[in-house]
């Protein structure tokens, strides 16, 4: 009995094992990510406008063959980020060729520059937010 009294208190009785923390960790969706890197980059572009953005620049594939560009730069991911940004993302930890890095680099343009590196495809996005 008193042992009982002494686990309804939360308090431990000598033998006894704490159950371990289990950490839940939210499935990995772009929606997820969005709301995730907004939240951490401080983002306040609607999530809706982002996600035309992602429609225009990849279709909505994060894994889209990168897209080849005249000067032989390449664009990766959903952002279709741009390999002249392979410097400052490697420092960053950031790999160009994962589209999750992909995705969050964009928010770091995002927060440095609104939508003007996504400004070429304004004509496909803009009417539509």
């Amino acid at each position: 009995m008193l042992a009982t009294s002494i686990f309804q208190i939360g308090i431990q009785a000598p033998g006894d094992t704490i159950p371990p923390v289990v950490k839940v960790q939210t499935e990995k969706t772009l929606d997820n990510e969005i709301s995730r890197l907004s939240k951490k980059y401080e983002i306040k572009i609607a999530s809706s406008t982002i996600k035309e953005i992602i429609k225009c620049e990849s279709e909505m594939y994060g894994d889209v063959e990168p897209n080849v560009n005249k000067n032989g730069t390449t664009d990766h991911g959903w952002l279709q980020i741009n390999t002249v940004h392979k410097p400052e993302m490697k420092k960053r930890g950031l790999d160009i060729t994962n589209k999750w890095d992909s995705l969050e680099f964009g928010f770091i343009l995002m927060e440095r520059n609104g939508l003007s590196d996504w400004y070429s495809s304004k004509d496909c996005w803009l009417h539509k937010v």
